[in-house]
């Protein structure tokens, strides 16, 4: 069996390409999200449309972080979250926090509890100013 290659032109020619799909062939012990995992993973990403997150709570998600004190930076996601699904119901956004090493998605991703904390708080204090909105 050959390589089998697909394109999906971008919204902005400027950012690097991002490649999905399998080394089932080469690489039998790949990973969990190697294989048919990844083949699936990369038609579900060109089949759904890409979110664009709500401009207030992305907004209300960085002024948390750094009314908390948190080092803050805005970031587009490409992959396929369920915040993909979740938008197309209710304004949505999404808060990341670091993974050990920058490895994430893959099985050894590990995250500091600190983090995790930090994280939760952006959540809490961005839910507070949602419920204190008139």
């Amino acid at each position: 069996m050959g390589n089998i290659f697909g394109n999906r032109p971008g919204k902005n020619n400027s950012l690097s390409p991002v490649m999905s799909g399998s080394h089932i062939d080469s690489q039998p012990k790949g990973g969990r999200f190697d294989g048919i995992l990844g083949v699936m993973g990369a038609l579900e990403t060109l089949r759904v449309d890409h979110a664009v997150f709500d401009e207030k709570l992305v907004n209300r998600v960085l002024t948390s972080g750094k009314k908390l004190g948190y080092p803050t930076l805005q970031m587009i996601s490409g992959a396929g979250h369920d915040a993909s699904y979740m938008n197309r119901i209710c304004p949505t956004a999404m808060i990341f926090v670091p993974s050990i090493g920058g490895r994430s998605h893959v099985e050894v991703e590990d995250t500091c509890w600190e983090d995790c904390e930090a994280g939760a708080n952006v959540l809490f204090h961005a839910i507070l100013q949602s419920a204190n909105e008139r």
